[in-house]
């Protein structure tokens, strides 16, 4: 729910961070947890909410970003209609088609982030045999300090809790017999953008 200048400013620091560190990529894991401490990375540089398995978006050192979704097709739509996306491909398999992009990106030397909390070892001891000249480096905690620079506008809206009321009220308004979440949850993100 962050505007654009927002939006470029996360991705200008999610930039950075990639030259800062000499990375390649920094492959971002959301599921459906959120909160605070890992679960947090992929939504706080996307904007998306992850409403059902797994997503992963690659954010390459050349400013490409690529979103592999769940095979849900509603799921790809969504991703796709969201400005941080340059690629968005539905996926039936994570891990392998997560190594298939960054084969096909030509990343397969040099130094990928990820956060070690949220990848998998399955995923990981795939990812080191289908690419073994990586160096995996552990990149959460630069993301927690960028995430703890937060803009004054951000602090501004958490400060008054307006995203928070503005949910709930459309929320209220639009339950009922009938409707299903995933409708609840575009009315509540259309009114909370349109309140931003």
């Amino acid at each position: 729910m962050f505007t654009a200048s927002e939006k470029e400013s996360r991705y200008k620091a999610l930039r950075q961070a990639l030259d800062a560190d000499n990375l390649n990529a920094i492959i971002l894991i959301g599921d459906t947890r959120v909160g605070p401490e890992f679960n947090g990375d992929l939504r706080y540089f996307t904007d998306y909410p992850v409403i059902f398995d797994w997503h992963v978006v690659v954010a390459f050192s050349d400013s490409k970003t690529s979103h592999v979704s769940n095979r849900q097709r509603t799921a790809k739509e969504g991703a796709v209609q969201k400005p941080f996306v340059d690629d968005c491909r539905g996926s039936n398999h994570f891990v392998a088609d997560v190594a298939h992009l960054l084969m096909e990106r030509g990343v397969v030397t040099g130094r990928i982030g990820v956060s070690f909390e949220m990848l998998p070892a399955a995923w990981y001891l795939y990812l080191k045999r289908k690419l073994p000249q990586v160096e995996w480096v552990e990149i959460h905690q630069r993301l927690m300090q960028i995430r703890f620079q937060r803009s004054q506008k951000n602090l501004t809206f958490t400060a008054r809790g307006l995203l928070g009321r503005w949910q709930f009220e459309a929320a209220v308004k639009f339950i009922r017999p009938g409707v299903n979440e995933h409708e609840i949850v575009a009315e509540i993100e259309h009114h909370a953008r349109a309140g931003s």
